[in-house]
């Protein structure tokens, strides 16, 4: 009786003979991805040797825990910030995606420290953007949400002026008065 399992690594073998023709074998596959396992029987593979097995990865998106202030408000042209914490998810891919309302993507820069990303993104249009967080194709819990993004306001042609802000003494018990100016 011959035993291998072919894959993305090396999986340990164990092969126990049950005493009565048969023998249980257990494998240990490490890494995720497809394995061919082949079994033969005085050279010659048995009847739909090899077989195929898809070895997924080991992890739990319900783990993994998004916080920030970039979840919450965003303003067009500001960098946005939030925090992706899947230390204790295991391994799997991070996806984030962004879209804003008029359809188009926002980039968003990922760096990843001992299983915590830091999400950066500059929203570019004004009004709700969509975040969408998976761990492994799996949608992370309370995703995808809408963040609403402010658009960006220039103060520097709003002016203010008189009496009540210019300087000028202000007395007490005597109303004083300013003006603000945002026409233009």
């Amino acid at each position: 009786l011959g035993l291998t399992v072919e894959g993305p690594c090396e999986a340990k073998i164990d092969c126990i003979d049950n005493g009565n023709g048969s023998c249980s074998v257990t494998y240990l596959p490490t890494e995720p991805g497809d394995y061919q396992i082949n079994i033969l029987f005085a050279d010659q593979h048995i009847p739909g040797s090899p077989f195929t097995a898809y070895v997924k990865p080991s992890f739990d998106a319900t783990k993994v825990t998004v916080t920030g202030e970039g979840l919450e408000t965003a303003k067009v042209g500001e960098t946005s910030v939030f925090k992706v914490d899947w230390s204790r998810a295991g391994r799997a891919e991070l996806f984030v995606e962004i879209v804003q309302s008029d359809g188009s993507k926002c980039n968003v820069e990922i760096q990843n420290t001992n299983g915590v990303s830091v999400c950066q993104y500059t929203p570019t249009k004004p009004g709700q953007a969509v975040v969408s967080v998976s761990f492994g194709g799996d949608t992370c819990n309370n995703f995808p949400r809408a963040v609403q993004v402010k658009p960006k306001v220039d103060t520097r042609s709003i002016r203010v002026f008189g009496p009540g802000v210019d300087g000028s003494p202000v007395f007490v018990d005597v109303e004083t008065e300013f003006t603000i100016d945002a026409a233009k």
